[in-house]
């Protein structure tokens, strides 16, 4: 996963204001937003002076900012600096929880393959807890399928479980709301990923075990992840690996090992989800942030990652301020490779792009367009440009607003 952040906004004035004096390159200038027109013009406060400016950052009335003139002179033009995290309370416990989950992280599909191995065996299975083996046993079958995957139901549900918005379903049921605004039957939260792996965390925490690995893993690239040798091929994502042989490392490692790399496996994932959930926060100078959700997907024996990516986008061209929604779709399946999808949605009108790495793969989602488009007038969309295309897939990325190390650290 790469973790990209974005260059900072240019504001640009429609006019110099009249009569004043020209800024320096570089000067800091505080600047609150006066009105926002309908034709995309913003007009800022700064100092005494008024100044209307064009940009498509989504700015909102009263907000405060913080500007640096990188163009003096008769045409200033500024950039939009970011809120400092240290003066933001929440922004700073953001920037902290982001610090704490990047390096501790763990791929969902590497943790779920271990549960499904533990639950399938007995021998293994016994060797837990009653409380910890029906957590792994809920886990497991939380994960999405491609059948679940292929509805509108199913998918909803997915994400809602994805451990992403556990905070805030428990806040809704705190206060007798319903969790889902629209009325429809919704999972449970005992149901929710995130919720599961916290519990089974405190479950191995209940039973003595450590957080840390009896033998602690050297995690350099010429050695294996974990202490013991013969139990490396569990945690190798290598799909042609057979799972009796799997099976039959789990059953050899020795006690303390296999529970402490479980609590450490546990651990990376919630580490995984609450550093979607941070990235997804939005923030005052990026209100748009988009939301980020990752699904393990059962596919036979495995377990693959499907990356999604929902952001909106204010639509300035129209009057009704409509919003355009970006859903971008990431996944690298073992039969199609590398792929991802780009979706735009704006009121009842949609289109959609695929990238592909294999020749194979851009053939078959071809052959597949115009049932695509005769399913989506079906559902009484407007369907614009549908394509597909073979090149490099793009590395699915974080996008962070704030500055989460320092560099004066």
């Amino acid at each position: 996963m790469q973790i990209n952040l974005p260059p900072l906004p240019i504001l640009t004035p429609v006019e110099p204001p009249p009569g004043s004096k020209p800024w320096r390159v570089d000067q800091i200038l505080e600047a609150r937003v006066g009105a926002v027109k309908s034709d995309g013009t913003v007009t800022l406060q700064i100092g005494r002076q008024q100044v209307d400016i064009k940009t498509v950052t989504t700015l909102r009335l009263g907000q405060s900012l913080q500007l640096q003139v990188v163009s003096g002179r008769d045409h200033p033009v500024f950039q939009l600096l970011p809120k400092n995290p240290s003066t933001n309370p929440i922004q700073r416990q953001l920037a902290s929880a982001m610090r704490q989950a990047l390096p501790k992280q763990i791929p969902l599909p590497q943790v779920f393959k271990l549960f499904q191995q533990i639950d399938r065996v007995a021998e293994i299975k016994q060797r837990f807890t009653t409380e910890s083996r029906q957590l792994i046993e809920n886990l497991v079958r939380s994960a999405p399928d491609s059948k679940q995957l292929k509805s509108a139901d199913g998918v909803r549900q997915a994400i809602q479980k994805s451990g992403v918005f556990l905070e805030r379903s428990i806040a809704q049921v705190a206060e007798n709301r319903p969790i889902s605004a629209k009325g429809e039957s919704v999972q449970p939260i005992q149901l929710d990923v995130k919720g599961l792996l916290l519990r089974l965390l405190a479950s191995l925490a209940k039973a003595g075990i450590s957080a840390e690995p009896a033998v602690k893993p050297d995690t350099s690239a010429d050695k294996p992840l974990v202490a013991d040798p013969a139990a490396k091929m569990v945690f190798d994502q290598n799909p042609k690996q057979l799972a009796a042989k799997e099976q039959a490392a789990l059953m050899k490692m020795p006690q303390h090992l296999l529970l402490a790399e479980l609590t450490r496996l546990v651990e990376g994932a919630l580490s995984r989800i609450q550093l979607n959930q941070a990235a997804s926060v939005p923030r005052e100078e990026a209100p748009n942030t988009p939301l980020h959700v990752e699904l393990p997907v059962k596919n036979a024996e495995q377990f693959q990652l499907l990356q999604i990516r929902i952001e909106p986008e204010s639509n300035q061209d129209n009057d009704d301020e409509t919003t355009r929604w970006i859903i971008t779709l990431s996944f690298e399946f073992a039969h199609l490779g590398r792929v991802q999808t780009r979706i735009a949605l704006l009121g009842e009108s949609v289109s959609a792009s695929f990238w592909a790495e294999q020749a194979q793969t851009v053939k078959l989602f071809d052959q597949q367009l115009d049932g695509l488009r005769n399913q989506l007038d079906a559902a009484g969309l407007e369907v614009g440009r549908l394509a597909c295309r073979q090149g490099q897939v793009p590395q699915p990325s974080l996008r962070i607003s704030d500055p989460i190390f320092s560099e004066h650290a």
